[in-house]
């Protein structure tokens, strides 16, 4: 695929080096049009007009990119447009409704995924297991080698992404696959942390990272502060899990701003940001979110949220290597949290905290 596209770009851009850089972006491009020859011809068609970078920034719509330029480039476009139309018009009618939501997705889902997405639209028609099943068959969908997901090949997605407007669905099925990753990631809180590092919560969030960012970007776009509240207030966690510390912070920005009145949701954002800031800023970066926590407990006038607070004093204690003061806080948070019959935060603060402390600092 990478020698195909070498070879056409050659054709369209003669100057072009090849350089290492542009075998790197060129094998990226090929990654991104999932090797199809035909979609191959056409992007290196573009570059009689952009720069090779340029062409890879705007690969994210295709169907614009590759549309227009030579005679024989419509024709190519028109070829696989018409392909794709052919490969829907074959599916019946549950099958083309489900095939169009679905190209909401990401880097691909799961069997259970699709039926529980499948379920969310009033008089959905066909049984989802069926309809996933014509969709194989029909090459609409692939099975990922060696795992239960499934997937569509990108420009395959983004066909199906351009018929949503057609059947006035596109708010609709975005907003409920912004909420079926909502209830995916919903955690109790007493993993104000984050799940513990390596579990199944972030294995899970490694594989569906795609689909939280699409989920997280369509409930900014729609201003559901409920969904940048609580999907934001975990992946923030997540993100720093991973060590993405940029986006983590960038979504804790994101979340307060979601949540500027005094509630649960603002407090349990807080607590988590007094974390995430903690590590990306160490302890006394957090300063000014924790001052946030502490006074918003005490305008909700709620013992739990006052109880987190004390536990929060403690972890930026321990990060401040004053363990003394962090054992003390902590017996006292896990009191407080007893006598509210409430699981205790600190019994499951080492397994939590310590494989996220900073380099530097003794276990």
């Amino acid at each position: 695929a990478v020698r195909l596209f070498l070879d056409r770009a050659a054709a369209a851009q003669p100057s072009l080096e090849m350089t290492g850089e542009t075998i790197s972006l060129a094998r990226k491009v090929c990654l991104h049009l999932a090797g199809l020859p035909l979609a191959i011809e056409l992007a290196a068609a573009r570059l009689r007009m952009m720069s090779l970078p340029h062409l890879y920034d705007r690969l994210d719509d295709q169907f614009v990119l590759l549309t227009g330029g030579p005679a024989d480039a419509v024709a190519h476009h028109h070829a696989m447009r018409a392909t794709l139309d052919w490969s829907y018009d074959l599916l019946d009618g549950p099958g083309r409704s489900l095939f169009r939501r679905l190209s909401v997705f990401r880097g691909g889902f799961t069997l259970e995924t699709a039926e529980r997405f499948h379920a969310r639209f009033p008089g959905a028609e066909g049984n989802a297991l069926q309809c996933v099943g014509h969709l194989v068959d029909a090459s609409m969908l692939e099975r990922s080698p060696g795992d239960d997901r499934l997937t569509m090949l990108e420009p395959i997605r983004q066909y199906g992404m351009t018929l949503l407007p057609e059947y006035d669905e596109e708010e609709a099925v975005r907003n409920c696959h912004a909420l079926i990753y909502r209830e995916m990631f919903r955690i109790p809180d007493d993993q104000l942390y984050g799940p513990a590092p390596g579990g199944q919560i972030e294995t899970l969030f490694l594989r569906e990272i795609d689909n939280v960012r699409a989920a997280l970007n369509r409930a900014v776009e729609s201003e559901d502060s409920a969904t940048v509240a609580e999907l934001g207030s975990v992946a923030l966690i997540l993100f720093a899990g991973i060590g993405s510390l940029a986006e983590s912070k960038s979504w804790l920005d994101r979340v307060l701003s979601a949540t500027s009145e005094a509630s649960s949701s603002r407090a349990r954002a807080l607590a988590r940001g007094v974390f995430v800031s903690a590590v990306i800023d160490g302890p006394h970066g957090a300063g000014a979110l924790m001052d946030e926590l502490e006074s918003t407990a005490e305008e909700l006038d709620d013992d739990r949220w006052r109880a987190v607070c004390v536990e929060r004093r403690a972890l930026l204690a321990l990060w401040r290597d004053d363990l003394v003061t962090a054992s003390t806080l902590w017996d006292e948070a896990a009191e407080r949290l007893q006598k509210l019959d409430i699981r205790a935060v600190p019994v499951r603060t080492v397994n939590h905290v310590m494989p996220r402390v900073p380099s530097g600092y003794d276990r």
